[in-house]
């Protein structure tokens, strides 16, 4: 009589390999031997590196995102506008490696205060439970597709010395419209994040033992009020500024 074995743990190699691959065989041994460490490291190693290969190209670009928000702020007097934008760059410029460094904090807490969310949502909308360690594994291994996207992009963007690479619905909106709200919607719907989700979805219906079409419902609704949120925040901003 056959006797069932165990599958053989994956390794750390065999997971990142397998979440692109094969997701659902992936977070089923993610979901029996959560981790979560690897994959947010390799995160901020991809940002510290995009952070150092284009340094000068992301200062640039805030430089003139923010001569452009000062421009058009109604509030501010025209003749005090060029010095508002002297001050403020060279503030940016000042506090870079500060402002780097909370930006690195940011994502942590913000791993973990998302998988927080996704647990509390799973629990609510798919009626089942999960630890959040498990749903922090998942939301963090999810992360890979993201870091291959990453991967490809960073090339491009140092040979163009641009931060700006579509692989999405952002192809469709001009250079010049770069800075509204219309393109930080539509680039928002990029390749690498549908497949992202995709996948963050399957590891969530693993982790939950649940439908795979309600998993996605749930993922994919998040992030659908995530994108609004932004969005509203955005033109608040916008009718502050103007």
């Amino acid at each position: 009589m056959e006797t069932m074995t165990e599958p053989k743990p994956l390794g750390a190699l065999d997971r990142i390999i397998g979440v692109i691959t094969e997701p659902e065989k992936t977070f089923t041994d993610i979901a029996a031997r959560p981790s979560w460490g690897l994959p947010m490291m390799l995160a901020l190693l991809a940002m510290i590196a995009v952070g150092i290969l284009m340094k000068d190209v992301i200062q640039k670009e805030s430089a003139e995102k923010t001569r452009i928000s000062i421009m058009e702020n109604k509030n501010i007097p025209d003749g005090d506008k060029q010095r508002i934008i002297d001050q403020s760059i060279e503030m940016m410029k000042k506090f870079w490696v500060v402002g780097f460094a909370v930006g690195m904090v940011v994502i942590v807490i913000a791993y973990f205060i998302s998988a927080l969310i996704l647990r509390l949502g799973g629990s609510a909308v798919l009626k089942s439970a999960a630890t959040f360690t498990q749903v922090l594994a998942i939301f963090s291994w999810s992360g890979i597709v993201d870091l291959l996207g990453a991967l490809i992009k960073l090339p491009i963007m140092y040979i163009n010395q641009s931060m700006r690479v579509d692989t999405g619905l952002g192809i469709l909106i001009g250079e010049e419209l770069g800075h509204t709200t219309t393109y930080l919607i539509m680039s928002k719907f990029d390749i690498f994040t549908i497949w992202m989700l995709i996948v963050m979805s399957i590891g969530i219906a693993v982790v939950f033992k649940a439908p795979k079409s309600k998993s996605m419902i749930l993922v994919f609704g998040l992030w659908l009020v995530w994108v609004l949120a932004q969005w509203g925040m955005a033109l608040m901003g916008m009718r502050v500024g103007g």
